[in-house]
């Protein structure tokens, strides 16, 4: 509660290794908090049960001493109650649980030293250690250690030791001549034995002995193995916050590559394949150019022509992904797209072709005119450039033979133009659109290209 409240929220947001570890604080509370919740409510549970049976005993036998005990047992059933809704609340308090710990293992050793064991006066009080046990402490130090809290194993270990210790002086001071295991002699008999360990004033000053070293033992032990389950805890939380720094830092760079190369090449690049070999592939390129842009620029600020330019260029870039292609570059006031190379495609013309449409009347749509050429035929995509700066992009005569034709529809006063070999490629259904241009050559093409137009 006290590490919460001294949180710097400004010192969190600008320093991570101090956000990571109120991060982790808190959700170590937050384990604690539910541990201790787990440990109250079994010790309740037992308590009630106790409470319930010697309840029952008491009406059906009719010792009226019981009724002492019935009253103690009631006030812990209460108080276990009590600081279970409190736990987590701002009523609660660090030291409450070891208050109820030292209050829970003074009350067992109190009821061995003051509640009788017989209705008989002359029963001495020791015998209460020997029929009940230690073992009533031992889960005490156990629920302890479901807090994750070492200090209070620790703290439940000492009280209980510190509380038998008492017990066991108290009840054996009421014995005139106490008996021990050095009252033996040194080659007992059964009935030294007998006489001894069975004798009613026999305190077993050795006995008390290891069994307050086996509660310290458990209570350390348990103790260090809280402590090692923490720091995995803390551990984990340590490899989970760098994982999520890692990917945040790779979604921040895939961020960024993605606006200086395709998505596809950036994730390979993520993935550590930073080879991306040429590969060559029937491919249907997509060249886009916007028609009269420079006189939009000139009747237009800087700022509102890049800003409107982005917003077209962005839909356009969006239209092309969703049909499976990939934006390899910007050009200006345009862009270049292919289809089926990077990424692999069944029908790459057909989609390139539904591309165009849907660019078209994005275009007719912002109150531009753009100009779109289409070509279909072999196409090698890979990276360019040197050891030290490199650019992926995609090249041969299909790619140039599309950016002809965007070049060519302007001069025709066309909006597409593809060539024969993507016209060709085609379904049957979309042949019906296409109006044939004739065939012309193309400037830096080797042979002349057969030209269509949409209707």
């Amino acid at each position: 509660m006290a590490a919460a409240s001294a949180i710097d929220p400004q010192l969190g947001a600008t320093d991570p290794k101090y956000a990571f570890r109120v991060n982790a604080l808190s959700r170590l509370a937050s384990a604690e908090r539910n541990g201790l919740k787990i440990a109250i409510a079994l010790r309740t549970a037992v308590v009630g049960v106790g409470f319930l049976w010697w309840l029952s005993l008491t009406l059906a036998l009719d010792f009226t001493f019981r009724m002492s005990v019935i009253g103690v047992l009631g006030f812990y059933t209460v108080l276990g109650l009590v600081h279970y809704t409190v736990i987590g609340t701002r009523h609660d308090r660090p030291w409450l649980k070891f208050v109820v710990v030292t209050l829970d293992a003074l009350g067992i050793c109190a009821a061995f030293a003051f509640v009788p064991i017989s209705n008989y006066d002359d029963i001495p009080q020791v015998l209460s250690i020997r029929i009940w046990g230690v073992h009533l402490l031992i889960p005490i130090i156990v629920l302890a250690g479901l807090t994750l809290s070492w200090r209070l194993v620790i703290w439940a270990g000492i009280i209980c030791s510190v509380g038998w210790l008492a017990l066991y002086l108290y009840t054996a001071s009421g014995i005139a001549t106490p008996l021990s295991w050095d009252d033996l002699s040194r080659q007992p008999t059964l009935a030294d034995y007998q006489a001894v360990f069975l004798s009613i004033d026999f305190v077993g000053r050795g006995n008390r002995a290891v069994e307050i070293g086996i509660m310290l033992t458990v209570s350390i032990v348990l103790a260090v193995t809280v402590y090692r389950a923490r720091q995995v805890f803390l551990n984990q939380l340590r490899f989970e916050s760098q994982h999520a720094s890692e990917r945040q830092k790779r979604r921040l760079a895939a961020d960024t590559l993605k606006r200086f190369v395709p998505e596809p090449i950036a994730k390979r690049l993520l993935d550590g394949d930073t080879r991306i070999e040429p590969e060559e592939r029937p491919t249907s390129i997509l060249m886009l150019d916007i028609a009269d842009f420079s006189t939009f620029a000139a009747a237009h600020t800087p700022g509102e022509v890049i800003a409107a330019l982005d917003d077209y260029l962005s839909q356009c870039a969006q239209i092309i992904a969703d049909e499976g292609g990939v934006t390899i570059s910007y050009t200006g006031d345009g862009l270049l797209a292919s289809f089926n190379n990077p990424i692999p495609q069944d029908t790459p013309q057909f989609h390139a072709f539904m591309a165009a449409e849907k660019i078209v009347e994005t275009c007719a749509s912002k109150g531009f005119a753009c100009r779109i050429g289409l070509s279909h035929g072999a196409v090698v995509a890979g990276k360019i450039g040197t050891d030290n700066r490199q650019a992926f992009t995609v090249y041969g005569e299909t790619v140039n033979i599309a950016a002809r034709l965007e070049q060519r529809a302007k001069g025709m006063g066309k909006t597409i133009l593809l060539d024969g070999s993507f016209a060709d490629s085609l379904p049957p259904t979309l042949h019906t659109s296409l109006v044939y241009e004739g065939q012309e050559p193309l400037r830096g093409i080797s042979r002349p290209v057969e030209l269509y137009s949409i209707a």
